[in-house]
C-alpha cells in the first residue's frame, strides 16, 4: 500500500497534540490550580482495589475466603494508592487530596451520581474516570443492542455536568476499558485461584471444580477430621464455600460470577465475539466524546485507551488469585503503569517483576518475567527433580535438616520492594521445625529473617501466604532464600508456590530542554539532540517519530521512523513530506510528487486548474492535496520541509513552470 492508513496518521497526530499538551521546560501534566485543589476519582472496583490483597496469612481456606473475598485495598488501587505510581500520586495529589466516588459493580449509569459525589467538595479540580468495564462485563445472554446510544447519554450528562462544574483550567483524565477477551485466553485454563481447579471453574462457581486439597481444608473448618472422610461431609463444606462465593459475586454485582457473557464456560463463542466488538466500540465511543468535550468551559479532557491495547502485555501476576479477575497487587501497579503511559509516556516509575509458580521442573525457569538467575540448592546438588529439595507437583519442596534454597534478583534502582508467595506444612511437629524465609541486600554477607514457617501443624491446601515488605533491602545483589532448620526431619516438609517480588523506582527525570515531548535522559539514550526538537530536519519532531509506531516510549528500528534519517525509507522524499502528503515514510517503493495536487503521479493541467481554483477561492484543498501543492519558496531548487503555511500566487506560478517543463523538482 502506498498510504499510511488514515486512522494511524490520525493516532500519530492526535499523539503529538497530548504530549505537547504536558510538553514544557518539565515533562509532566499541567501543575495544580491551587495548593490544596484535590482529584476527584470516579471508577469501579478496579479502581476501588477489590481482591488486589490476596494473601490470608495462616488462616485455614474457608477464613481465608470469608475475610479476603470482596474485600478492597484502596491503598493499593492503580489510581488511590498512596505511591509514587498511582495515578493520583502522578497527577501530584497526595491521599489528603482525593475524593473517590468508585465503587464494585458501578457502570455509565452510575457516572453522574459519582461526579456529583465528588463535585459535592468545591476544591476538587481534577477528575480520574475508569468506567466502562461493566458495561463490557455482561451477564450471559445480555443483548447489547442499543447500549452505546444509552451509554452515550449517561457520557453526556456526565461531562456537561463536570465541564460546567470544574474550574477553568480544570482537567480530566479518563481511560478505556480493558480488552476483557486477553483476559479469558491468559487464564481460563490455568490452576490460578486457592481453591478451584481452574480459572475456568472458578469463574463458573463450579463445585465440581474444587480441589480436593482445598475441600479437606474447607471441611476441617467446620467438622472434625473423622467426620470429613465421609463424602458428604466433604460436600457440605463445599457448598458452604460456593454460598460464600455466590454472596460476594452478588455483593460486586454479578451474581452469576465475573463477565459472564465473556468468562461462563457457557457462554459461546459470538457471545465472545460480540462482546469483543463492543468493548472496542465503547472505547471508541469514549474517544469521541472525549474530543468532543475537550475545552468546554476550559476544561481540558484527556483520554487514553492505551489498557485495552496494553491488555495483550498481561501476566498471570497480574491477577488476584482470588477470583482469576481482579488485579493483584502487581496487577494495579500494571494498570497505573499503562494507563499512565496513555497520557504522558515517560514519567511512570520504572517496575519490576519477579515470579515463580514451579510451572516447569526447572530451576532456571523465568515464568514471564527476567530473573536473570536461577534457584541454587543449600545443602545438596540434585537438581530440581531429585533430594530434598525439589520441585514437586508444581510446588517448590524444602525437606530434612539444614536444606534451602536461593536465588538472585536484581532490584538496584528500585526505591520499594515487596516479596509475597503461598505454603503449607507437612508432618511439622514443634516450633524446632521450621522453615524460615530470608532476604540478603549483600549477596549473602547478611540475612534477615522476614517469617519463619514452623510446627506443630499439616497444612492440606497451599493458600496460606504472606506479604512482606522488603524495601530496606532491595539491591541490585539481593538474594531470596528458603532455609530449613536443624531440627526439621526426612518427613517434614514445608511447600512454597507463587513467589513474587515487585519492585517500583522513583519518578523519571523529566526535563526537556527543548520541548518536543522527550525527555533529556531519553534523548540521550536514542541519540537525537536534546537541544532540538526535530534532530534531522525532516518536519516531524523527534517526538513524532519516536511514536509513528502508536508505542511511546519504545523506539522501534522497524515500526518507527528514524529521528537520525531525514528520509527514513531513502526515497528522495523527507519523513515529513511523506507524512503531511499522506504517503508511509517507512515505505520507499511510495512517495509523493511535489506539486501533484490529484495524486495521480504527474504535474499537468489538471494540477494547475485545481491550483488556480484554491488560489482563487473557489475550493479549499486537504491537508495532503495542501501538503503537495504548497511548493513555493524553493530553498537550493526544492521546496521546504516543513512548508510555508500560505498556498498563494507563488505556488501556482511554480506548478505551472513544472507542468510547462521549465523548473523540476
Amino acid at each position: 500500500m502506498k498510504r499510511r492508513s488514515a486512522s494511524l496518521l490520525r493516532s500519530l497526530w492526535l499523539a503529538s497534540i497530548l504530549l505537547a499538551t504536558f510538553a514544557g521546560a518539565e515533562i509532566g501534566p499541567p501543575p495544580k490550580l491551587s495548593p490544596d485543589g484535590k482529584l476527584g476519582i470516579m471508577g469501579d472496583s478496579l479502581a476501588q482495589g477489590v481482591h488486589a490483597s490476596e494473601m490470608c496469612g495462616n488462616e485455614d481456606a474457608y477464613a481465608c475466603a470469608q475475610h479476603a473475598l470482596g474485600a478492597s485495598s484502596p491503598d493499593w488501587s492503580y489510581v488511590a494508592a498512596d505511591k509514587n505510581w498511582s495515578i493520583a500520586s502522578l497527577l501530584g495529589f497526595d491521599t489528603a487530596h482525593i475524593v473517590a466516588a468508585f465503587g464494585s459493580g458501578e457502570e455509565w449509569m452510575d457516572a453522574l451520581e459519582q461526579a456529583m459525589t465528588i463535585m459535592a467538595d468545591p476544591q476538587v479540580e481534577a477528575v480520574f474516570i475508569g468506567l466502562g468495564g461493566n458495561n463490557v462485563c455482561a451477564p450471559r445472554g445480555h443483548d447489547y443492542t442499543g447500549d452505546l446510544v444509552t451509554i452515550a447519554g449517561h457520557i453526556d450528562a456526565t461531562l456537561s455536568y463536570l465541564t460546567d462544574t470544574l474550574p477553568a483550567g480544570g482537567r480530566i483524565y479518563w481511560s478505556g476499558a480493558l480488552d476483557v477477551l486477553q483476559l479469558r485466553e491468559l487464564m481460563r485454563r490455568r490452576d490460578h485461584n486457592f481453591w478451584f481447579e481452574t480459572c475456568q471453574g472458578t469463574w463458573d462457581l463450579d463445585d465440581n471444580k474444587i480441589k480436593d486439597e482445598a475441600a479437606n481444608d474447607l471441611c476441617d473448618h467446620f467438622f472434625n477430621h473423622t467426620a470429613c472422610q465421609l463424602t458428604s461431609v466433604i460436600e457440605e463444606a463445599k457448598d458452604e464455600l460456593i454460598n460464600l462465593l455466590f454472596s460476594t459475586w452478588l455483593d460486586l454485582g454479578d451474581a452469576e460470577g465475573p463477565c459472564g457473557k465473556v468468562l461462563g464456560s457457557r457462554s459461546t463463542s459470538a457471545d465472545r465475539e460480540e462482546a469483543g466488538q463492543f468493548n472496542l466500540a465503547l472505547n471508541q465511543l469514549m474517544s469521541a466524546k472525549a474530543a468532543e468535550y475537550h475545552g468546554r468551559n476550559g476544561v481540558a479532557v484527556y483520554y487514553s485507551d492505551r489498557i485495552y491495547a496494553a491488555s495483550a502485555n498481561l501476566r498471570p501476576y497480574h491477577v488476584s488469585r482470588l477470583d482469576c479477575f481482579h488485579p493483584s497487587r502487581t496487577g494495579q501497579v500494571f494498570l497505573a503503569n499503562e494507563t499512565w503511559r496513555g497520557f504522558e509516556p515517560f514519567t511512570a516509575p520504572a517496575s519490576r517483576y519477579f515470579f515463580d509458580e514451579f510451572d516447569s521442573q526447572d530451576y532456571c525457569d523465568q515464568e514471564y518475567t527476567t530473573w536473570d538467575s536461577c534457584w541454587t540448592e543449600i545443602g545438596e546438588n540434585n537438581g530440581p527433580s531429585a533430594g530434598d529439595i525439589r520441585i514437586n507437583n508444581h510446588q517448590l519442596r524444602v525437606r530434612d535438616n539444614n536444606k534451602g534454597i536461593l536465588r538472585s534478583l536484581d532490584l538496584g534502582g528500585m526505591q520499594a520492594a515487596w516479596l509475597q508467595y503461598n505454603w503449607r506444612r507437612e508432618g511439622l511437629d514443634n516450633n524446632d521445625d521450621n522453615v524460615s524465609i530470608d532476604i540478603s541486600p549483600d549477596a549473602g554477607m547478611t540475612w534477615y529473617r522476614q517469617h519463619l514457617i514452623k510446627g506443630d501443624g499439616d497444612d492440606y491446601n497451599t493458600h496460606r501466604g504472606y506479604y512482606h515488605d522488603i524495601t530496606p533491602y532491595a539491591t541490585a545483589d539481593t538474594l531470596l532464600r528458603f532455609k530449613s532448620s536443624s531440627d526439621l526431619g526426612n518427613h517434614d516438609k514445608v511447600f512454597f508456590d507463587n513467589i513474587t517480588v515487585l519492585g517500583w523506582g522513583p519518578p523519571v527525570p523529566t526535563q526537556d530542554t527543548d520541548e518536543d515531548g522527550l525527555p533529556n535522559s531519553f534523548e540521550a539514550g536514542i541519540g537525537t539532540d536534546p537541544l532540538l526538537a526535530d534532530t534531522d530536519a525532516d518536519g516531524l519532531t523527534d517526538y513524532q517519530e519516536v511514536a509513528w509506531d502508536g508505542d511511546v516510549p519504545d523506539l522501534d528500528p522497524v515500526g518507527d521512523t528514524d529521528p537520525l534519517s531525514a528520509d527514513t525509507d531513502a526515497d528522495g522524499f523527507t519523513d515529513g513530506m511523506e507524512a503531511a502528503s499522506g504517503y508511509d515514510p517507512l515505505d520507499g517503493s511510495a512517495f509523493p510528487v511535489w506539486g501533484d495536487i490529484n495524486d495521480d503521479r504527474m504535474v499537468d493541467a489538471a494540477d494547475v486548474l485545481l491550483a488556480t481554483q484554491a488560489v482563487l477561492g473557489m475550493i479549499t484543498l486537504d491537508p495532503d492535496q495542501l501538503a503537495r501543492g504548497n511548493v513555493a519558496p524553493l530553498v537550493n531548487g526544492q521546496p521546504q520541509v516543513p512548508p510555508d503555511e500560505a498556498f498563494n500566487l507563488a505556488d501556482l506560478l511554480l506548478l505551472m513552470r513544472k507542468a510547462l517543463g521549465a523548473v523540476n523538482f
